[in-house]
């Protein structure tokens, strides 16, 4: 499991967490879907999506 740093932003609402961008693409390349990744790394599929979609990673990258 990987342990994810909780950022609070000092306004209302849940804290956001910091999903390692090498964490991501690791589960991409190992053809993980969304929800496997949040069940891993216990958060919300729309959080591991709107990670993946800040960091601009398409879930169906191909690394080198």
């Amino acid at each position: 499991m990987v342990h994810l740093e909780k950022i609070f932003s000092g306004f209302p609402g849940r804290p956001a967490f910091n999903i390692p961008r090498e964490v991501l693409e690791m589960f991409v390349e190992n053809k993980f879907n969304a929800s496997a990744m949040a069940s891993m790394l216990e958060v919300s599929e729309s959080t591991v999506k709107r990670r993946l979609r800040t960091n601009g990673i398409s879930k169906k990258l191909k690394l080198n």
